[in-house]
């Protein structure tokens, strides 16, 4: 709860510490109690700590804030009434629509902005479409709290409310999470049933060095129709040794009701922890992670191309200096950038040469 003008029945019990405006002391009992951080923002502190302080420690105090909120509610309920029965005698005319001969009243048009119950079938329909969009473009929770994205709605649809950070965070991705993994369930029993299965694996690292490990189910239907379901990307920064690989693996399985006597198979690189932690459930060596290995081992390890390899890696380093990109981009034929190679990209040493090639010339 957001704090607002001290009109609230609790203040008729508290003061604000001047030298701590984000502490509030107790007129019966002279305790502060804290309405948030020091660093919390003036219009971010809030009362809910002033009320539990009443609530548990005056108890008389509490009931008769509790009835000072009640009838300031009343208060505005009846005035809010009374200013919609003052201007209904009022007319104006509809300006959605140059050609439409229905004038609205002032409160048709006042109406007409006021917002969406959370429980409003329409707003629950943004709501999932705003959802969809977040996980499909993988955006961050923050993005609903961006103003120009605030804006973007509001001139769509007055009536939406946009959810918070917070509810979309705790309360509403979550929710679906479970609503789909429990559809998803229920698929796989009806596909699966006792037919076999494989699963792939991966464990890579993000760009802020967190690991993660990724699970793949694959079935073929009755209608011999290939498909396969995501099933977990899950935070993995322990030690990533076998026996810990396989117990993540099988307490992945065992979530969605996977039968281990069912797994056919299970594929993944050929890192030495993977082949030792997954022997035991039929693992097989990723096909193209050997023929990636191939390559590597039968072409690069060759000295002609090493030694191209180790100069062209030493040309773009320097170009990727000041000096090097002035110089680079005076002279630049083709407009694709340099590519620096990484191993895990199976493709980025080809891209790398190729378009050193093509600036050649240059």
């Amino acid at each position: 709860m957001v704090e607002k003008e001290r009109h609230s029945g609790v203040w008729q019990y508290f003061e604000i510490v001047s030298e701590r405006p984000y502490m509030a002391k107790c007129l019966a009992c002279d305790k502060e109690v804290p309405r948030g951080k020091a660093d919390t923002p003036k219009k971010a502190l809030g009362l809910k700590g002033l009320w539990d302080h009443l609530r548990i420690h005056h108890k008389q105090s509490f009931k008769e804030a509790e009835k000072i909120k009640e009838d300031q509610a009343r208060k505005k309920q009846k005035k809010n009434e009374e200013e919609l029965e003052r201007i209904s005698q009022y007319q104006l005319v509809a300006s959605s629509s140059s050609n439409s001969s229905r004038q609205l009243t002032l409160q048709d048009s006042l109406r007409a902005n006021e917002k969406w119950n959370n429980d409003n079938p329409k707003q629950l329909q943004l709501e999932c479409l705003l959802m969809n969009w977040l996980i499909d473009s993988l955006q961050p929770y923050t993005a609903v709290e961006n103003s120009h994205f605030k804006e973007l709605l509001f001139g769509l649809n007055r009536k939406f409310v946009v959810p918070s950070e917070k509810r979309m965070r705790t309360s509403m991705i979550p929710k679906l999470y479970k609503e789909v993994q429990f559809t998803l369930l229920e698929v796989l029993k009806e596909v699966l049933g006792d037919a076999y299965f494989s699963v792939t694996c991966d464990i890579w690292s993000s760009l802020a060095l967190d690991s993660y490990l990724g699970l793949t189910v694959h079935f073929i239907t009755t209608e011999f129709e290939r498909k396969h379901l995501v099933l977990r990307c899950l935070p993995y920064n322990d030690s990533h040794t076998g026996s810990s690989i396989k117990e993540r693996v099988l307490g992945v399985l065992a979530a969605w009701s996977l039968q281990q006597d069912h797994l056919h198979a299970i594929v993944s690189d050929t890192a030495a922890n993977m082949r030792n932690g997954l022997q035991s459930l039929n693992w097989i060596a990723c096909f193209l992670h050997l023929l990636n290995l191939v390559v590597k081992h039968a072409v690069f390890k060759q000295t002609g191309v090493e030694s191209v390899i180790k100069k062209v890696k030493s040309l773009i380093k320097k170009l990727r200096t000041p000096v090097g990109k002035r110089i680079l981009n005076q002279n630049q034929i083709s407009e694709n950038a340099l590519v620096t190679p990484c191993d895990t990209r199976w493709n980025s040493y080809f891209y790398m040469l190729h378009c050193v090639q093509k600036n050649k010339g240059g």
